[in-house]
């Protein structure tokens, strides 16, 4: 979940055109809260990891798109942490 919150952060600070951070954001979240496991989750971060290797360091977006990523984030952070307390109550 660390980078997760990582990509948000480093995002939400960027200024510019930004629909494409908004939109793999956007997967990034539906991705993780269709999993079922967090060996899913981890597939997922790893994805992520993979496109802010490739994208991160040039991606630009501005306040809006910025807040829309934070939406994404948060949505993503709370599948997460709802599917990782559900497997600790098995």
């Amino acid at each position: 979940m660390v980078l997760f919150a990582t990509f948000a952060l480093a995002l939400s600070a960027c200024k510019g055109g930004g629909a494409e951070l908004v939109k793999a954001q956007e997967k990034f979240a539906e991705d993780a809260c269709a999993c079922k496991d967090l060996e899913c989750v981890k597939k997922v971060q790893a994805e992520q990891q993979k496109w802010v290797a490739e994208h991160g360091a040039a991606a630009t977006g501005s306040e809006e798109d910025a807040e829309k990523i934070a939406a994404a984030n948060k949505k993503l952070t709370d599948c997460v942490t709802k599917l990782a307390t559900a497997g600790a109550g098995k």
